[in-house]
């Protein structure tokens, strides 16, 4: 589902495995392994994510677009994924969308957004870094999360003593 998609970071949230019977009806996008799904309603929200999931194939609602063998030899799917949650790639995606309080794009639209395309070597080197930064981020939340819970257990401690 597009809400389970974290826009702060493009990830998913959770994927639930559900019988068929029991599934969305919406549920009929197939997604592998390298796909990138986009939001097709409100994009511009920025939930956009890389399919990288031990999952091999899964079901997604049909609010994605689902890019899928991007010319490998020209773009890299990590280098999209990344370029395609870009302000740059947002706006355009803003400014093609119709619609009022759920604004949406249609895949022809979408195939139209202009992309920064480097050569590929560049493309990893762009793709590492972001990576990178993204770990070091992760870690800090972790450490924040976990020095949150000492100090809450030392003030309550405080608190009953």
């Amino acid at each position: 589902e597009i809400s389970e998609i974290d826009t702060s970071t493009g990830l998913i949230n959770k994927i639930i495995a559900t019988e068929k019977a029991n599934a969305p009806s919406r549920a009929k996008m197939i997604v592998r392994f390298g796909d990138i799904l986009v939001s097709t309603t409100r994009p511009n929200r920025g939930a956009i994510t890389f399919y990288n999931h031990s999952i091999e194939i899964s079901i997604a609602s049909t609010g994605f677009a689902v890019l899928r063998e991007a010319s490998k030899n020209k773009v890299l799917p990590e280098y999209l994924w990344f370029v395609l949650r870009n302000k740059i790639c947002l706006n355009q995606m803003e400014q093609r969308s119709s619609g009022g309080n759920y604004p949406a794009i249609t895949q022809e639209e979408l195939g139209n957004i202009l992309i920064p395309v480097p050569p590929l070597a560049k493309q990893e080197e762009i793709a590492k870094h972001i990576t990178d930064i993204r770990q070091q981020a992760q870690q800090l939340k972790d450490k924040t999360k976990e020095a949150l819970k000492k100090a809450s257990e030392e003030i309550e401690k405080i608190l009953l003593t």
